[in-house]
Parts: C-alpha cells; structure tokens; sequence
C-alpha cells in the first residue's frame, strides 16, 4: 500500500510523428509500378498447358517405375523370396527307413527314473500310509 501523502506519476504519451508523403507520390502510380511487374512476372513464367504437360510426363514416368517394381517384387515371390526379398529355403525331407529305429538305451536317465520310482514316498505321511497299509495287510492274513 502506498503511502499517504506519495502519488504515482502517471506517464505521458510520446507525441506521434506524422509522415509525410512523398511528393510526387500518388496511389495511381504505385499500382501501375505493381501492374508492370505483375506482367514482367506473368510473361517469364511457363504457359499453363506447358506446366501441365510436364506434370503429366512426371506422373506418367512414376507410375511406369511402381510397376516395373511390382513386376519385379512378383518375379522374386515366385522364385520363393517374400516382400522384403529374401530367399526362403526349403529342405527336402530325409528319406525314412521303412523299419524304425530302436530307441537309444540311456542307462544314466534309466537309473534317474529308477530312483525316483524308489523315493516316490518322499513325505513322512506317505511312508507312514505305506506301512500302516502293509500291518493291516499282515493282520488280516494272520486272521484268515
């Protein structure tokens, strides 16, 4: 807050400065000056039809270069490469037997699953099913 007695002083404007007009000068005269060079601009440009006809020869020689790739792109699927031109290669299946192999003996893998057939009652509870299994086993033979 300002303080009693203290006032902002407020900013005067700058006086404008007028311009003055060439003498001589008049709006007639610069849009003749822009004419004339509108004309000397219109007469170095190309005929309209000029510029068309190269336009067409430009389309033209595009549209004969995407189908010479095309052809080329369809040259190469059917000798077997895919879009982005590689070859794909295929094998021939190997010739079978008209007897089938014996399975390799793996005596490291046998002996594997042996011990695992063996620890199959790994758990406490399992063993401990194991062995009441066999006394009921064993007590009902001795009652028969």
């Amino acid at each position: 807050m300002p303080k009693p007695g203290k006032t902002k002083s407020k900013k005067r404007a700058a006086p404008r400065e007028t311009v003055e007009t060439i003498p001589g000068a008049s709006d007639a005269d610069a849009r003749a000056a822009l004419d004339a060079a509108l004309d000397a601009h219109v007469a170095e440009c190309e005929p309209l039809a000029a510029h068309v006809a190269r336009a067409e020869q430009a389309l033209l020689a595009l549209e004969a270069r995407d189908d010479a790739e095309a052809r080329k792109r369809a040259a190469l699927r059917d000798a077997g490469a895919d879009d982005d031109g590689w070859e794909v290669v295929t094998y021939k299946r190997k010739a079978v037997n008209a007897e089938p192999r014996a399975p390799a003996s793996r005596p490291k893998k046998q002996a594997r699953e042996a011990d695992f057939a063996r620890a199959a009652d790994f758990y406490k509870f399992q063993t401990k099913r194991k062995r009441l299994a066999e006394m009921r086993e064993t007590i009902d033979a001795s009652r028969e």
